[in-house]
């Protein structure tokens, strides 16, 4: 993406955080926008020029509601995502005399089941970078020949040395064969 893309000009971003708080009030989350301004760390004024339009809303704003009540940062600057809240089992803090009730904007999704799974991942792609270098490589094949040719050469050089033996063999039984009949003959 570039800077010429809408979703990733100011006023995109600033109607993406208007909507955000807006979903935090509508849900319960926050009572009114003073408390939210309050958590934002901004006085109210400026946050209601923020909800009006006439002025920019901060990177650090951007950061303390994505942190405090778990707006999507993705969603906040580049518009991409399905849900304006992301998941997470910790939920942000609420104000004195909230009610606690089941019915919370948020989706949660088992946090331990959550980091089992990834560890299991985890493993499961350290497991197959270990089989890489214990399966059979060409290095290893290279190696398996090698020592096959190594031991064929041993077997060469036993049978050369067989048949040097023989011959040796075969010409001490020459020589010692009776020259004295074959003279004779005539």
């Amino acid at each position: 993406m570039n800077n010429t893309d809408p979703f990733l000009q100011k006023d995109h971003i600033d109607y993406r955080f208007v909507r955000s708080v807006q979903e935090l009030l509508d849900q319960g989350i926050a009572h009114t926008q003073g408390e939210i301004a309050q958590e934002l760390g901004v006085k109210t004024a400026k946050f209601s020029e923020i909800m009006n339009g006439r002025m920019h809303v901060g990177v650090d704003m951007l950061a303390i509601i994505s942190e405090v009540y778990l707006v999507n940062p993705e969603w906040l600057l580049t518009g991409r995502g399905e849900r304006i809240f992301r998941s997470s089992s910790i939920l942000p803090a609420r104000s004195e005399g909230e009610r606690e009730d089941t019915n919370h904007p948020y989706t949660f999704e088992d946090e331990e089941e959550i980091m089992q799974q990834r560890i299991k991942n985890v493993e499961e792609e350290e497991k197959k970078e270990q089989e890489k270098y214990t399966a059979p490589t060409l290095r290893n094949l290279i190696a398996e020949k090698d020592k096959q040719l190594l031991a064929q050469a041993e077997d060469i050089g036993r049978l050369k040395e067989q048949i040097r033996q023989m011959t040796i063999e075969k010409e001490k039984h020459v020589l010692d064969a009776d020259t004295s009949n074959i003279a004779s003959a005539g």
